[in-house]
């Protein structure tokens, strides 16, 4: 689920944790390296001495000075450059180091949440969903072709379910090898209980993996998430939203099976809208077909996602029955 006021707080906690622990060993060095070079320290005094200095004669407009300034700092500089040559010392060493030096773990690059601060929070949201105990068990490495029918459907293709199965699995690998580069937008159609919340967990995981962020939400969910941020006034409820809005890729699982009203059909269609204008993908599970999507969420939605979805059927009966089975067997 999106960020609460409480998750929030881990994140920044979080973020204080690294900032503490790398202005620690920071010190830790210099003073390692200051016992071992005592001139080293005399040299960095003069140098912050200078730059005091430097910004007096430029506030002051005393060009001269500041021309005196810039070339004793040069030479100050010079040498600290050779002492820690001569001593083998990496001048890094001297600088604070961090666990990401884009946002230099803050979390934010010029008021926006920084690529690492998003990774954050999405497994944070996993870890807290417990969603990844079911990633683990339901994804790429765990499809089996074998649970599907390898018989002839009876609609005259000659192709059984097994068939558009394995063709499903491909096309869904081939999007997420892909999605850094090419995004795009899926919608996953078919009975109950025919694969398709599976492959939704196949893609989170895959994604997940490889630092994309991700938000997984029931239909129910999303739908409550909007309402929080619709009618609370809330702060928290709006970041919740804002979360939702963000995140590379939203997978909005069992679409239909929320109960539906002028809200939740304006929603929708705001939701997909305005992640369509962004450039921000979405997967779409549903058991509805495209003519109840049409009757039950207006001609809009559906022409919002005929337009801009890959739509894949899940064909076949429901699997659960015999997938229990095959656990009880076992």
């Amino acid at each position: 689920m999106p960020l609460s006021n409480e998750q929030y707080n881990i994140i920044e906690r979080e973020y204080d944790r690294r900032r503490n622990r790398h202005a620690y060993e920071w010190e830790l060095r210099r003073q390692k390296i200051y016992e071992m070079m005592p001139e080293l320290f005399s040299l960095e005094e003069e140098l912050s001495d200078l730059a005091f200095e430097a910004a007096k004669a430029a506030a002051s407009g005393d060009r001269d000075r500041a021309d005196e300034l810039s070339a004793r700092r040069a030479l100050i500089v010079g040498q600290k450059r050779e002492l820690l040559d001569a001593a083998g010392v990496d001048p890094a060493d001297l600088e604070m180091k961090y666990d990401c030096p884009l946002c230099r773990d803050t979390g934010y690059i010029d008021g926006k949440p920084c690529e690492c601060r998003r990774r954050a929070e999405t497994a944070l949201l996993y870890d807290q969903s417990r969603i990844r105990d079911i990633l683990a068990k339901e994804n790429f490495s765990t499809w089996r072709e074998d649970i599907f029918s390898d018989q002839p459907m009876n609609d005259g293709s000659g192709r059984s379910v097994r068939d558009i199965m394995k063709a499903n699995y491909a096309f869904v690998r081939e999007f997420t090898d892909e999605f850094r580069e090419k995004g795009g937008n899926l919608l996953l159609w078919g009975g109950p209980g025919t694969g398709k919340t599976f492959m939704t967990h196949c893609i989170a995981k895959e994604l997940l993996d490889k630092s994309v962020p991700v938000v997984y939400l029931t239909a129910e969910q999303l739908f409550s998430v909007m309402a929080e941020d619709t009618f609370s006034g809330r702060e928290d409820a709006a970041g919740k939203m804002d979360t939702v809005n963000a995140c590379d890729l939203l997978i909005i699982d069992d679409l239909g099976t929320e109960l539906t009203n002028r809200f939740t059909v304006s929603g929708l269609f705001n939701c997909l809208n305005e992640r369509i204008i962004a450039g921000k993908s979405t997967v779409i599970s549903t058991n509805l077909s495209l003519d109840d999507l049409r009757e039950l969420y207006s001609e809009r939605v559906t022409s919002r996602i005929l337009g801009n979805f890959r739509i894949r059927r899940f064909p076949g009966d429901d699997l659960r029955p015999v997938l229990s089975m095959r656990a009880k067997a076992n």
